[in-house]
Order: structure tokens, then sequence, then C-alpha cells
């Protein structure tokens, strides 16, 4: 796991608000959501300054309430492996695809 400084921590958090904020946007005027993440990374981070673990972009768009329709992921191979574990983990049922690669 990587340590981040608080620019990261924050970015993600913003981008957390605006996925929930465009999917209710977005509910009614088409039938599916995507999204899709070309540098997906691992599932959660550690904070440099407090060591506070935060979630990664995948786990907060698995999050997004409404939800996607539909989730694409691109990672490294290594890093890809580790993201479906706990994507499948932590969201069981849910549909989402880890494309591995560069």
């Amino acid at each position: 796991m990587r340590e981040w400084p608080y620019w990261t921590r924050n970015k993600l958090e913003i981008l957390g608000g605006y996925l929930s904020a465009f999917n209710r946007a977005s509910a009614g005027k088409s039938a599916e959501r995507i999204y899709i993440d070309l540098m997906a990374g691992v599932p959660f981070n550690r904070d440099a300054q407090t060591g506070e673990e935060f979630d990664g972009s995948a786990r907060l768009a698995m999050s997004a309430s409404p939800a996607f329709t539909r989730v694409a992921l691109c990672e490294l191979p290594a890093k890809a492996a580790v993201l479906r574990a706990d994507l499948q983990d932590r969201f069981p049922g849910r549909v989402f695809r880890v494309y591995p690669g560069d």
C-alpha cells in the first residue's frame, strides 16, 4: 500500500461526491451509467500524515449511489488481481470488470 499526501485524499473525496451526484443527475435520462477508470490503482491507500486508510477510486465508484450500471477498471496485472479480489469480496453480486494490462 502506498502513502499519499493530503491532496490525493482530497481529490478522491471530491470524486466520491461527484460520482453519486452524477448518477443522481443522470438517472432516468439513460438506461446505463458507465464508469471507466484507466488507472484504477489499488483498493485503498494510506494518508502519509495521519496513517489513516482511505478508499481508492474503484471502491468509490462501486459505492456510488445510485449505482453505475457498468464498471470497467484497468490496471497493471499484479494490481488488477488484488483489485478484483477486493471488489469481489467487498461488493458481492455486483457486476464489474477489471482489465489487466497497460
